[in-house]
């Protein structure tokens, strides 16, 4: 089960640099760490990527008001037509409140 997870890792990458208003000589630095680190670009290391290769059923929630991680990314994940994956699409609670969104809890209880 996954609520609101960070689909992309460029998407996160992304918004951290914009919020810190960070330049592209620093976020190219960034990239060649990450290759250094971890062998593969930023892009490999995404859901969306994963999802491929998890045959389990998964309980996908996310709000459309989400601005941390956003839904358009796992829109895209949607799009793969994953039979393993149901998706619940809220509205109006953001990031954090979804957590404790009624109909949220009730859908995770009903999945487990």
């Amino acid at each position: 089960m996954l609520i609101a997870p960070a689909t992309e890792t460029t998407t996160a990458i992304d918004s951290f640099f914009k919020f810190l208003h960070l330049d592209n000589g620093i976020r190219e630095e960034f990239d060649d760490l990450i290759f250094q680190k971890g062998g593969k670009q930023a892009s490999e290391y995404s859901i969306r990527r994963a999802m491929k290769q998890i045959k389990g059923k998964v309980l996908w929630i996310h709000d459309e008001e989400d601005e941390m991680t956003p839904l358009s990314d796992a829109l895209k994940l949607k799009e793969d037509h994953h039979q393993h994956i149901e998706f619940m699409i809220t509205s109006g609670f953001g990031h954090r409140r979804i957590y404790r969104e009624n109909s949220v809890m009730k859908k995770v209880m009903e999945f487990l």
